[in-house]
């Protein structure tokens, strides 16, 4: 019942483009994308970037709003994906997202490409200041992307 047949598509899509534009690209699929597996990849990309780096993040999926539970929403509402795992509660919320965008090191440009309900704010605060940052010539790219269509 939350079969979403287009996103690995979508996804496969998004690592061809970016294989051709020289993108080292890592890729989970369906059951494979878990709240764990996503948070492991995603982290390891981030934290692995280094200055001069661009690295590129793309989510295509079920997205949700959940019950604030830190306070910090002004609607009283976390934006969240649904990874393959979440039917047993294992949402990905937007501080957690947030917590692993943190730990971006300076001069990593970080691009995100949410297709999702509910993704309007959920990787707000990426950049201080709504500021995005210049690569300079020839800096590296990578790409996670991911997709949890299917459950």
């Amino acid at each position: 019942p939350y079969d979403l047949a287009g996103c690995v598509n979508d996804a496969k899509n998004w690592a061809r483009t970016l294989a051709a534009l020289q993108f080292e690209v890592t890729t989970l699929h369906d059951q494979a994308a878990t709240r764990s597996a996503v948070l492991a990849a995603f982290g390891s990309l981030v934290s692995s970037a280094t200055a001069g780096d661009v690295i590129v993040f793309q989510f295509a999926g079920h997205g949700t709003q959940v019950d604030d539970m830190d306070g910090d929403e002004s609607d009283s509402l976390d934006e969240a994906f649904c990874p393959a795992d979440f039917t047993q509660g294992r949402l990905l919320i937007d501080d957690d997202i947030r917590a692993v965008i943190a730990e971006l090191k300076p001069g990593v440009n970080l691009t995100c490409f949410i297709d999702c309900c509910h993704s309007g704010t959920i990787t707000r605060a990426l950049v201080p200041g709504g500021r995005a940052a210049t690569p300079p010539p020839g800096s590296r790219a990578r790409c996670g992307i991911w997709v949890a269509s299917r459950s």
